[in-house]
């Protein structure tokens, strides 16, 4: 609506022209108000992203930036808001709030044990300077036993607490929902420094892995029922598990004797490719780029019963590698361990037979 104009004692009448100017006005008014959306001053306030419990986040973040989250908890009980691959980032301030907008947590992020009640939170991260950080919400369900037969099967997302036991060898039973690829799970073990034996054992899975001190493993499945053993304990305190994964991401297919060519976008951490090898060859990988930071290159048998991995990681974005590969499905990752921004990279594969290659090595 247009306010109307107020006429001062003895001011001069206004000219006949002025009512044409005032419906002129008006319209104007009226007209702006109909412009597009996109063509009108707005101040948006982006969406907090929701959260998955037992799914890891990865972020990066320029100083004085903010990244919202929000997670809904429908049952009341001990969560946990911990790092998932990546060390705390102490120029990185962590609020946690209620649906209330009280604050119930506000620190340097370093994990925290909270205990909530049915309501939707919301998560804010700031940074003080550059930073590259994750994390993950798990809720203290579960825990080791002495003898499989007594275990339930935890499912991704769940911490077993440490605890008081007095033995020396103890079982953990692992879920992995069904999916349509194969993901990427962890195990992020807190132990005091004593070594000790972790075997994982499934349809699929076969490891055995070597621990001391705080570690984080990583297998990989599509679906199934895993055992998990720790041996070598000091009797007297069960470790602490953790168990999650991440979100799902694309997988792009490598083909034999070819050159790929992509970018990974700023704020990306990595880029995964699977090959399939049906026969046993020679593979030559080769990663170059004219990225500043550094970039490393990995490849990992996805149903190895060895678990077997092998990386390149020079401190600059060219790597190679060259493996004998018997047939597997095996994952290849470029990933960013230094910098910010765009990475353009070219990722080269070459084959020789296994004959060829003995016979050039003889």
């Amino acid at each position: 609506m247009v306010p109307a104009l107020t006429a001062f004692a003895g001011a001069p009448a206004p000219p006949r022209l002025w009512p044409a100017l005032r419906l002129s006005w008006a319209l104007a008014v009226v007209g702006l108000s109909l412009l597009p959306a996109p063509l009108r001053a707005q101040t948006a306030v982006a969406a907090p992203r929701a959260v998955v419990l037992g799914e890891a986040v990865a972020l990066e973040l320029l100083a004085s930036e903010t990244a919202t989250f929000s997670f809904a908890v429908t049952e009341t009980g001990q969560y946990r808001l911990m790092p998932g691959l990546r060390p705390p980032a102490a120029q990185v301030t962590a609020t946690l709030k209620a649906s209330n907008r009280a604050a119930l947590w506000e620190s340097a992020w370093t994990p925290i044990e909270l205990s909530l009640r049915p309501d939707t939170y919301t998560l804010t991260f700031t940074a003080s300077d550059d930073a590259a950080f994750d994390f993950v919400l798990v809720r203290a369900r579960g825990s080791f036993a002495a003898a499989p037969e007594a275990l339930r099967a935890v499912a991704p997302g769940r911490y077993l607490a440490p605890r008081a036991m007095e033995r020396a060898r103890l079982f953990a039973r692992l879920q992995v929902p069904p999916q349509t690829e194969a993901r990427e799970w962890f195990l992020q073990l807190e132990h005091p420094a004593a070594p000790l034996a972790l075997t994982l054992t499934g349809h699929d899975q076969a490891i055995r892995q070597d621990v001391q001190g705080n570690q984080t493993l990583s297998f990989w499945s599509s679906g199934g029922e895993y055992l998990l053993r720790l041996d070598g304990l000091d009797p007297g305190r069960a470790p602490a598990l953790a168990y999650f994964g991440r979100a799902a991401e694309a997988i792009t297919p490598l083909y034999l004797n070819t050159r790929t060519e992509a970018v990974l976008a700023r704020g990306q951490a990595r880029m995964r490719f699977r090959l399939d090898a049906s026969d046993a060859f020679v593979a030559h990988w080769t990663l170059t780029s004219a990225y500043p930071g550094d970039l490393d290159l990995t490849v990992q048998a996805l149903s190895g019963a060895d678990g077997f991995a092998e990386r390149s990681r020079s401190p600059f974005a060219r790597e190679a590698l060259s493996l004998l590969l018997v047939p597997d499905a095996y994952l290849v990752t470029v990933e960013r361990m230094t910098g910010a921004g765009e990475a353009p990279f070219a990722l080269a594969l070459h084959v020789d037979p296994v004959r060829t290659h003995e016979a050039a090595a003889g």
